[in-house]
């Protein structure tokens, strides 16, 4: 469903939604492949296996998501139904792209690694970790610090991006990230109330959105996620 207006209108549309533009396109997916949807037309963006994850707000010609090629899952954007695919960075064995906007583009791959728990010779394993990309430099590996694996989840157009960590003892954190500085991750603020956040979003004011497992009046870790802005 689409809600619009002051009074909430729906619409329904015919696609599973994905993001949506300031001109109101949709972007989504139709029978497994990247659709867009506007005014009541839908458009396939791809005869391949795959998926819109995002929509530039201003530019809603720019599509971006991820396309199987040849069984592999790459980074891929579409512009005006044109297809560029990004494929993988070094090392990578999937990739999706997860935001764009401003001049940007932020996705998550899994690279394979030397295991640094195992110790032992030639030992490796996949690890999600957050990147930016550019047809000038390509792939920009985001992760700097000891955080053992990362991901985006949403990026404003200011270059901002947010998204969730695992530390070195597995413990769930919110992350946020200055694309545009190159920067590397930095937590948010801590919360004795909420000590597992997941942001969902972030708009170009800075606000967040984000799921998270709350600490109940006993103490105990609630199982029950509650959604905080």
């Amino acid at each position: 469903m689409l809600w619009h207006g002051a009074a909430h209108d729906t619409t329904s549309i015919p696609i599973h939604p994905a993001a949506i533009a300031n001109d109101g396109t949709v972007a989504g997916n139709i029978d497994g492949h990247a659709a867009t949807w506007k005014n009541g037309r839908v458009t396939i963006l791809d005869t391949a296996a795959s998926k819109a994850l995002a929509i530039c707000k201003c530019e809603s010609a720019a599509v971006v998501g991820v396309v199987t090629v040849n069984g592999v899952a790459h980074a891929a954007i579409w512009v005006d139904g044109i297809r560029i695919d990004a494929g993988l960075p070094p090392n990578g064995t999937s990739a999706e792209f997860r935001a764009i906007g401003g001049g940007f583009i932020v996705g998550n791959a899994t690279v394979r690694v030397p295991n640094p728990d195992s110790g032992v010779p030639g030992d490796s394993t996949d690890y999600l970790e957050p990147y930016s990309w550019s047809h000038a430099e390509g792939w920009v590996r985001l992760l700097h610090g000891p955080l053992s694996f990362a991901s985006i989840e949403s990026m404003n157009s200011h270059g901002i991006a947010v998204g969730i960590s695992f530390g070195p003892h597995a413990a769930q954190r919110a992350i946020y990230f200055d694309v545009g500085a190159g920067t590397g991750e930095q937590e948010f603020p801590t919360n004795p109330f909420f000590p597992d956040m997941r942001p969902t979003g972030i708009n170009d004011s800075g606000r967040v959105s984000a799921l998270g497992l709350f600490v109940d009046s006993l103490g105990f870790t609630s199982g029950n996620q509650v959604a905080l802005v």
